[in-house]
C-alpha cells in the first residue's frame, strides 16, 4: 500500500525534470523529503532544490505551520543542518528568531508579533523544539524501540553554537546529551 501511494504521490506531484513538487514551494519540497516520498535517486537533487527555493526567499521562510514542521528537519534530514538552524535563528520576519527579537519567551500562534487576536503561549510551531532535540542535541529515538527504550545521540555541531545541553527524562531514565566546541575540536 505505501508503496502504491508513493508512485501515485509522485505521478500526480513531481516533476522530475527540475527536482520540485507542485510549483516548487518550500512546504511541498519539504514535506515530500520528511515522508520519504521522492524517488529514492533524486533525493540529494530535490534537498537541494529546496536550499534553493529558501536561498531565493533571503533564506526565510515562506510557509505555513506544517512546512514549519517538515523544512528544518527536511533539511537537517539530507545534509543542510546549518541552513535549518541559520533560519530557526535568524531575527527577520518571519521566524522563531524574530520572536525572540521582539521579546517573545513561548512559542506564539502566529509569526507576526502585532496581532492581538493569536495566542502567545501556543504549540503551532513547536516543532522547532522538537527539532532541536533530535538535530542540534542529538537525542534521537530507535525507531523499533518506543519510549527511547534505545536511542542514539548523534548531534549537528552547527555554528556558532559552542555548546549544547539537553536531557529527556524517558519511561527508562534520563537522557543526556551535552557537546562543547573546544580548541581542540568537539568534545561529547
Amino acid at each position: 500500500l505505501a508503496a502504491n501511494i508513493k508512485s501515485a504521490f509522485n505521478q500526480k506531484y513531481y516533476k522530475s525534470n527540475d527536482k520540485t513538487y507542485t510549483n516548487g514551494e518550500q512546504t511541498a519540497l519539504a514535506a515530500a523529503l520528511y515522508f520519504h516520498l521522492v524517488p529514492e535517486n533524486d533525493i540529494e537533487r530535490v534537498a537541494a532544490t529546496l536550499t534553493d527555493v529558501i536561498k531565493q526567499n533571503n533564506s526565510l521562510l515562506d510557509c505555513g505551520v506544517l512546512g514549519a514542521k517538515w523544512i528544518p528537519q527536511a533539511l537537517a534530514d539530507n545534509g543542510y543542518a546549518q541552513l535549518a538552524f541559520d533560519i530557526a535563528r535568524d531575527t527577520r520576519y518571519p521566524g522563531w528568531g524574530f520572536w525572540m527579537e521582539n521579546g517573545a519567551t513561548t512559542l506564539w500562534e502566529d509569526f507576526d508579533v502585532k496581532s492581538n487576536d493569536n495566542s502567545h503561549n501556543h504549540m503551532f510551531f513547536g516543532d522547532i523544539v522538537h527539532w532541536s532535540y533530535q538535530v542540534l542535541a542529538g537525542i534521537q529515538p530507535v525507531q523499533d524501540d518506543p519510549g527511547f527504550k534505545h536511542f542514539r545521540i548523534v548531534p549537528f555541531f552547527v555554528r556558532p553554537l559552542d555548546m549544547v545541553k539537553a536531557n529527556h527524562e524517558s519511561m527508562y531514565g534520563n537522557i543526556v546529551s551535552l557537546w562543547q566546541r573546544g580548541e581542540s575540536g568537539v568534545h561529547m
